[in-house]
């Protein structure tokens, strides 16, 4: 039986706006059209700007399109869709996809 955890959160085609080479953490931002979805539901931000601070650790997956990634992967200004879930109040990256055409 596979149980859906409710803190799962996938945010699609974000923006990379910083990382932290120290802390192995990066920042995304989004607007306007973007879509933040949870896996109890959808929220949709229209016209908002909104930006979150993922940590990574050793079970973070990285991913260019479809071909294995790493950490190098993670360079500002590209768009990924990020799958993450909390942790107290920090928000850990699970998987890490640049999205084609970045």
């Amino acid at each position: 039986m596979t149980v859906a955890r409710a803190d799962v959160l996938t945010h699609t085609a974000v923006k990379v706006t910083g990382v932290n080479q120290k802390a192995h953490s990066f920042t995304v931002r989004w607007a306007d059209h973007a879509k933040s979805t949870h896996t109890h539901g959808t929220q949709n931000y229209y016209g908002e700007s909104r930006e979150t601070t993922f940590k990574t650790n050793d079970k973070t997956t990285y991913w260019v399109g479809s071909n294995k990634g790493s950490w190098a992967s993670v360079t500002k200004g590209v768009r990924v869709n990020v799958t993450a879930h909390s942790e107290g109040s920090d928000q850990m990256a699970d998987k890490f996809q640049i999205v084609s055409g970045s």
